[in-house]
């Protein structure tokens, strides 16, 4: 199970709210891993609450970053064939 939320504004994020604190509200959904990414100045915030149950590791926590650091992205749902994708 997990938690996942993203904002999108048109304006800047108010420099005194957190996601954080929206996020914490889903602790519920998964209680092993919380992660955060927001851009104040662009007004975007993803986060989710993370339940472990297949990849135990740091690897798996997410925002996942893409290697130039341009793409982040938050994942909810299973991949089957995970062991012939990761080969």
């Amino acid at each position: 199970m997990r938690g996942i939320f993203g904002i999108a504004s048109q304006t800047a994020l108010d420099p005194g709210s957190s996601p954080d604190a929206v996020r914490d509200t889903l602790m519920h959904r998964g209680p092993d891993f919380a992660g955060t990414w927001y851009c104040a100045d662009s007004g975007l915030a993803i986060a989710q609450q993370r339940s472990s149950i297949i990849d135990l590791t740091a690897a798996a926590r997410q925002p996942l970053v893409e290697e130039s650091d341009q793409l982040r992205v938050v994942f909810n749902g299973e991949i089957y064939s995970f062991c012939e994708l990761r080969q």
